[in-house]
């Protein structure tokens, strides 16, 4: 069976003020061409749908022009909510959809919804476990214990009830007296069930515990073949750390991250919450990452769908297709002169093509590190180079780039983030390179009065090397994203003074 992975659409989502609606619908044309092309038997989609827990209107109409397009193919759909949708709002109409070959898992109601589809070697089991809190999940299962509780209380008091009935004719005062007996025994008994049950959920304290209980309590056969959708943070003991991006909501110290080994047993663990593509430990558990780039600690990744598919038990094979930005998300750095003879051709636009072909090639190189570093095996590790690959083309085969001609319109247009070298002060530095580049979506100094690149620590992290980087450098970061600005010469002096009289620096 084949299908396709996909994960945090986050349809309605705008970075640093801009609207990325058009990049989804462009993402989802790509998306319904590779459906056309490949035939898969579904398509699945693991949660953060929505940015927004209310999307607004444009983005519910941007998702039903690609539920509508991928019905017109005759394909299952199956998605989950997750932590930015609202569970309740996603799930409206599921089970009338549910009809129509689109299942929805929006609330846990205590466990893992069961899809099965069927292809020539028999049933593939897709669980549907949307995501879940530890709360969450104590609370579904007590509203199930009860439900069940009452359901066994009606059916003793239904055959007590005949019981009674046979007995009236012959003592009406006797039927009463066992009416309260039989009442108040049949409450006990649902009070004590009840009471054990949630008794036991006090025990579910992790993000872990929950998702042992939602397993437990959806009683899968592991002997069949089975796919699990969840949308959760998850980790794998002894392996490097998954990546993770600055536009993903992440709990302090990492409450939400569970252990991976646990799902291991699934033939397929189809994931969503992380933004880049990468596998957890094994090559059949992985996130299929965003279909475009969310936030700037994403530039140097190649966004891409993920092709799965099933044979007979235990054969697996997946793939990644690249998906292809209207604009693409970068760095650029430079002095304003520089930056603004490189877009318009009024210089000889040398350096700017060098800069620009280099942070190609290190994207190239660094995404292929990264990829066998957490934990992606060399079949990943090969589609993944052969997709940075591509994008690496893409940039350098742009008309003009680097040939004196200025930057070409496609490259002009990109989303850009810019720091500027510049010593001198610059009045509008802002309007000046949008009347080159429109669309920047952040601007940032790098020179002697601010002592280092404000986003230096912002890509550390994003590489894992936050532990490299000084006490000044962080607190740079901070201010940067509490204030909005970088400091000012004398706020780098003060900040310096207190580091070395404090000896942390």
């Amino acid at each position: 069976m084949k299908f396709l992975h996909l994960s945090d659409l986050h349809i309605g989502k705008s970075v640093n003020g801009f609207s990325m609606l058009a990049e989804q619908r462009r993402a989802f044309e790509q998306i319904i061409a590779l459906v056309r092309a490949e035939r898969p038997a579904a398509a699945v989609i693991a949660g953060d749908v929505y940015d927004r827990a209310v999307p607004g209107v444009e983005a519910v109409r941007a998702f039903d022009d690609f539920l509508t397009e991928l019905a017109r193919e005759d394909i299952a759909v199956l998605l989950i909510s997750g932590n930015h949708d609202s569970p309740e709002r996603l799930g409206y109409a599921s089970r009338l959809l549910s009809d129509r070959r689109l299942h929805i898992c929006g609330a846990f109601d205590g466990a893992a919804r069961k899809v099965a589809l069927a292809d020539e070697h028999g049933d593939v089991n897709f669980w549907l476990l949307p995501h879940i809190k530890p709360l969450t999940v104590r609370g579904a299962l007590a509203d199930r214990e009860l439900a069940r509780a009452r359901e066994r209380r009606g059916e003793a008091g239904r055959e007590r009830m005949d019981e009674r009935e046979r007995a009236v004719e012959r003592d009406r005062e006797r039927e009463r007296g066992g009416e309260a007996g039989i009442g108040s025994e049949a409450g006990s008994g649902a009070g004590s069930e009840s009471g054990r049950e949630i008794e036991s959920g006090r025990e579910i304290e992790s993000y872990g515990d929950a998702l042992a209980a939602a397993l437990e309590a959806s009683a899968i056969d592991y002997s069949a073949r089975n796919v699990l959708v969840s949308h959760q943070f998850y980790t794998w003991a002894g392996a490097e750390a998954p990546v993770r991006s600055e536009s993903e909501i992440s709990p302090v110290g990492g409450l939400d991250a569970i252990d991976a080994a646990p799902i291991e047993h699934f033939d397929y663990v189809a994931l969503g919450h992380l933004h880049r593509a990468q596998a957890i430990g094994r090559e059949h558990i992985r996130y299929a990452g965003s279909p475009i780039k969310y936030s700037f600690s994403e530039w140097r990744h190649e966004k891409s769908a993920t092709l799965v598919e099933l044979g007979a038990k235990g054969s697996l094979s997946v793939s990644a297709v690249p998906l292809v930005p209207l604009r693409d998300m970068r760095e650029i750095r430079g002095s304003l002169a520089e930056l603004i003879a490189a877009g318009t051709g009024r210089g000889d636009g040398q350096g700017q093509g060098r800069k620009e072909q280099g942070a190609g090639q290190d994207q190239g190189q660094s995404d292929g590190r990264q990829s066998q570093g957490a934990g992606q095996g060399e079949g990943e590790g090969q589609d993944q180079g052969q997709s940075d690959g591509q994008g690496e083309n893409r940039q350098d085969q742009r008309p003009g780039r680097g040939d004196g001609g200025g930057a070409p319109q496609a490259s002009r247009e990109d989303y850009l983030r810019v720091i500027l070298t510049d010593e001198d002060e610059i009045v509008d530095p802002m309007g000046k390179l949008r009347s080159v580049y429109p669309n920047i979506m952040s601007l940032g100094f790098e020179n002697s009065r601010t002592g280092t690149d404000i986003y230096a620590a912002a890509a550390a992290a994003d590489a894992g090397e936050i532990e490299r980087l000084s006490p000044y450098d962080l607190f740079s970061e901070f201010f940067l994203e509490a204030q909005g600005s970088t400091m000012s010469a004398e706020q780098a002096g003060i900040v310096r003074e207190l580091l070395d009289e404090g000896g942390e620096e």
